[in-house]
């Protein structure tokens, strides 16, 4: 048996507009948080002079599986990254 029953366009508005949180939450993109210095800093931001610490700092208080990469200009020579300021954990968010 076929369900003949007709949504008006308001109706159709409404599951839309209830549903658009939804899936505002499910389509949030992942950040990319680019290393571009060996110094173990930690000024709680990870800009355009990024350190491996801020960088894991910035994904661990982000809701979403962001990504962290070197540099490939400034790494492309070996480069020695000395954690003068403790350990790091990453965590699983």
């Amino acid at each position: 048996m076929i369900n003949s029953r007709k949504y008006s366009k308001s109706s159709f508005g409404l599951v839309m507009f209830l549903l658009m949180p939804v899936m505002a939450m499910s389509s949030a993109q992942p950040a990319t948080f680019t290393v571009t210095k060996t110094a173990d800093a930690n000024n709680a931001i990870c800009d355009a002079d990024c350190s491996l610490r801020q960088a894991i700092g910035a994904v661990n208080i982000a809701t979403t599986d962001d990504i962290i990469e070197l540099d490939r200009d400034f790494f492309s020579a070996p480069r020695v990254i000395t954690l003068t300021n403790g350990g790091l954990s990453i965590a699983d968010n």
